[in-house]
């Protein structure tokens, strides 16, 4: 009997692969596995008997991954004869259920031992005994529990205990002792995913991903019952789930005192730690960093766990929009297609790029440029009748904000970017926050149409991009008397328009096989649930895999 598991990946790494493996390995079958693009497919060939033992078992092996997304299994007629993929590069794992069974039960050798070997998920921290401090003295204990039950008391007693784990030295706290002074560089870790919503707004996707094999980091917004406790006075903060043996011991203990999440930072100062020394060199468990988008979408915003051929593949261009690009065409395969690319960053250049084998490479359909003045700028708006009336206008109604705009320094922005126009438009328009965080205080998911215009041509490339009326726009809005944060929203919802229609033109042009989304601007919600609305056509939408949507 011969079956094949076709499993729906989007990484290219062999993660999966490797716990495929683990799992065969204790059965007397034949496999072979193959790996295309998104899915990775499983040939086992053994009888019925064996083949039902080894589905009920793949179940447990399989991870809880950001990246498997569905899993199907079928008969099939002949076992196929391609080599199997015996190279595996992956990163190192966090821990699997065979090894957390081992720690957590009481009369195992390995009873809340931090340091236990597990040839499948590769936990082997070559260390045997855990040091703790209390101030300047050390406190030795007969076991692992002792030790892991000393430091939950000195947590809850409100000390900064300085925890060496697989992921780096961090010090932890109860979230009552946290330095407020401290509170941008402060982070959480949920010690209890049940109890996530008692702090943080999170959706159920969000909860799974931070329980994942991944363990990523992830930017939720702080809930508004625990906002009013003043406890913290971030509006979201980074918050992740422990990732080693070390953080997953000690949460067990923080439950006896109703610890549901701890503070952690880097620093020097701290009260007590809880460290080791390992015998050999030990590889590090990095922390992702990610973003769930409202459909799903997973994108990585800070990693180091990808083919590492990506970096050439980066530098080939000194342009990071165009470097992104191709990085994406790799890791999707797509060189043979005819890909049209957004990408929108805060940091760095913006670009709108075609790509396809019928024209030999990519070009440039247009580049936002910025003026060099805000007297050029009002001088431009100023050249037409309406123009003149419409700056009359804003200078009678908001004196104070025209004399502050025109007196600003434009040369204080540089980067040639949609996110950099929006900085313009805020001090224009008088604004005391961002245009990306009055659009997501607004009230209600509609904003006004806001003018994204190209400039009139007989291509499609090389377009210019007409700031002027955009700006035009939001005066008009302001002299109407409409809510700042409202007409932030529309500048937000009509850039998604405004990607929208650029698509439509190039694919008129010349027939897309996909369009792609680069850059961190793509990564929030608001802007992407909008952008996936405004693109009402059937076009297949990309993003990196394994590679961060930006780096920085």
């Amino acid at each position: 009997m011969v079956l094949i598991y076709k499993f729906e990946y989007f990484s290219n790494n062999f993660t999966l692969i490797h716990n495929i493996k683990a799992c065969l390995k204790d059965f007397e079958i034949n496999y072979k596995i193959s790996k295309e693009n998104n899915h990775i497919n499983l040939f086992v060939e053994s009888t019925k008997e064996i083949l039902d033992e080894f589905s009920k078992i793949l179940s447990t092996y399989l991870p809880m991954s950001i990246f498997l997304k569905n899993v199907e299994v079928e008969s099939v007629d002949e076992f196929p004869n391609f080599p199997d993929i015996n190279y595996l590069d992956f990163a190192p794992l966090t821990f699997c259920t065979k090894c957390l069974k081992a720690v957590e039960e009481k009369g195992n050798r390995n009873y809340y031992n931090p340091f236990v070997f597990c040839e499948d998920c590769g936990q082997d921290l070559q260390a045997k005994d855990l040091i703790l401090f209390d101030g300047k003295k050390e406190i030795k204990k007969s076991n692992y529990i002792e030790y892991f039950e000393y430091t939950s008391k000195l947590i809850n007693d409100g000390k900064k205990v300085k925890i060496k784990t697989l992921s780096g030295e961090f010090v932890f706290s109860i979230l009552d002792s946290i330095d407020k002074n401290k509170k941008d560089n402060i982070k959480l870790l949920c010690a209890d995913l049940n109890s996530i919503s008692d702090v943080l707004v999170a959706s159920k996707q969000e909860i799974i991903a931070l329980a994942s094999i991944e363990k990523p980091s992830i930017n939720l917004n702080i809930n508004e019952v625990f906002k009013s406790k003043n406890i913290l006075q971030n509006e979201n903060i980074d918050v992740r789930y422990a990732n080693d043996m070390i953080l997953y011991l000690l949460c067990l203990e923080l439950e006896k005192y109703n610890i549901k999440f701890l503070a952690y930072w880097k620093s020097d100062t701290f009260d007590s730690s809880l460290t080791f020394i390992s015998n050999t060199l030990y590889k590090k468990i990095e922390i992702p960093k990610i973003s769930i988008l409202d459909n799903g979408q997973v994108l990585i915003l800070k990693s180091k766990n990808y083919d590492k051929s990506l970096d050439d593949v980066y530098k080939e261009f000194s342009e990071k929009n165009k470097s992104q690009f191709m990085v994406l065409l790799g890791e999707n395969y797509l060189f043979e297609k005819t890909i049209f690319n957004t990408y929108a960053s805060t940091k760095h250049e913006d670009g709108l790029t075609l790509y396809s084998t019928k024209i030999d490479g990519m070009i440039d359909i247009f580049k936002y440029e910025l003026p060099t003045s805000m007297n050029e700028l009002f001088d431009e708006i100023k050249k037409d009748t309406i123009g003149v009336k419409l700056m009359s206008n804003y200078e009678k109604s908001f004196p104070d904000i025209y004399k502050t705009a025109l007196s600003f320094d434009l040369s204080l922005i540089s980067e040639n970017s949609i996110y950099s126009i929006w900085k313009i438009v805020s001090i224009i328009l008088g604004f005391e926050m961002s245009i990306l965080t009055g659009a997501h205080n607004a009230l209600g998911n509609k904003g006004p149409r806001i003018d994204y215009k190209l400039d009139e041509s007989d291509k499609i490339y090389k377009r210019r991009f007409n700031i002027y009326k955009l700006i035009q726009s939001g005066i008009s809005y302001k002299l109407a008397g409409t809510n700042d944060n409202l007409i932030c929203l529309g500048y937000i919802e009509s850039f998604a328009h405004f990607v929208s229609s650029c698509v439509d033109m190039v694919n008129d042009e010349m027939k897309l096989d996909g369009i792609s989304l680069c850059g961190d601007l793509f990564a929030d919600k608001l802007i992407s649930s909008f952008v996936h609305k405004s693109i009402t056509k059937n076009y297949k939408i990309y993003y990196n895999k394994d590679f961060p949507i930006q780096i920085d």
